[in-house]
């Protein structure tokens, strides 16, 4: 759900900074061949930005060269490659960044009480409240496994010098996102949802006829 989550804010971001991509591409003047590989080499690179915008969301954010970062907190770059795509990229200090630390928490809250609602459908018996924080904190560690492998599999370098270091930290993101989301989603598991009480022997379903 996170990847999910990520690609919808990476496609609003786009279409709200349409402008400045389209004034970055004017400024490289690439000609209409350079064009074409331009734009098919920011298509390659969109998983990727799917997978940042998830590590923006979780906290670490990531960096575009050595001592950048661009995270909840603020974006802090130096010159970055010059792909018009970036220009979506939030600048500066954001006020309301801390939101979006919500959105993981908001997911693993929300896939626990999924969870809950279709196993509780099935009839199968309550879990103990141990159980059901074991379980959430387990949908944690999950995810945070598969997202550190996608952080990891997103980083790399993007040219010489200080453009070694880019993408995401794999560990610190992986170990935020199963933190956040495992709490999130041990909650989601404990709160609400009572058991009905049991019908004492002798008493007459009524509700059955």
């Amino acid at each position: 759900m996170m990847p999910s989550a990520a690609a919808v804010v990476v496609s609003v971001l786009t279409v709200l900074n349409y402008a400045t991509v389209i004034g970055l591409y004017e400024t490289l003047q690439s000609g209409v061949m350079g064009g074409i590989a331009l734009t098919l080499a920011q298509l390659a690179l969109i998983p990727n930005l799917v997978i940042w915008a998830a590590a923006w969301f979780v906290g670490p954010g990531i960096a575009l060269g050595a001592g950048t970062s661009v995270s909840p907190v603020g974006t802090s770059l130096g010159a970055v490659p010059g792909l018009p795509i970036f220009g979506v990229l939030p600048q500066g200090s954001l006020e309301f960044g801390f939101v979006g630390l919500l959105v993981p928490l908001l997911i693993g809250f929300g896939a626990a009480r999924m969870t809950r609602r279709i196993t509780a459908a099935t009839g199968a018996p309550a879990p103990s409240a141990g159980e059901r924080l074991v379980t959430g904190l387990a949908m944690g560690l999950v995810a945070g496994g598969i997202l550190g492998l996608l952080a990891w599999w997103s980083a790399g370098a993007m040219g010489p010098g200080r453009l070694v270091t880019v993408g995401p930290d794999p560990l610190l993101v992986g170990a935020l996102a199963a933190a956040e989301i495992g709490l999130a989603a041990g909650l989601g598991f404990l709160v609400g949802g009572r058991r009905p009480a049991a019908i004492p022997a002798g008493r007459p379903d009524y509700a059955k006829r």
